[in-house]
């Protein structure tokens, strides 16, 4: 994970916010923690853009 990646993870945890990515899960990879991974285990929610427009969490402004 980049220092950018815990960034967002951060943010979307003290803001109780949802990350939307494209990334997925690799919960076994040993060297390299993944978005979601990181986002689940602090109980943050993360979804991917399609989700995302389904759900019709769009925001625009």
């Amino acid at each position: 994970m980049s220092v950018a990646d815990s960034w967002i993870v951060a943010a979307a945890t003290s803001r109780h916010l949802t990350i939307v990515t494209y990334e997925v899960s690799a919960k076994s990879a040993k060297s390299k923690v993944k978005i979601p991974d990181a986002a689940e285990a602090l109980g943050v929610p993360c979804i991917d853009p399609r989700r995302m427009c389904r759900n019709g969490k769009i925001v625009v402004g």
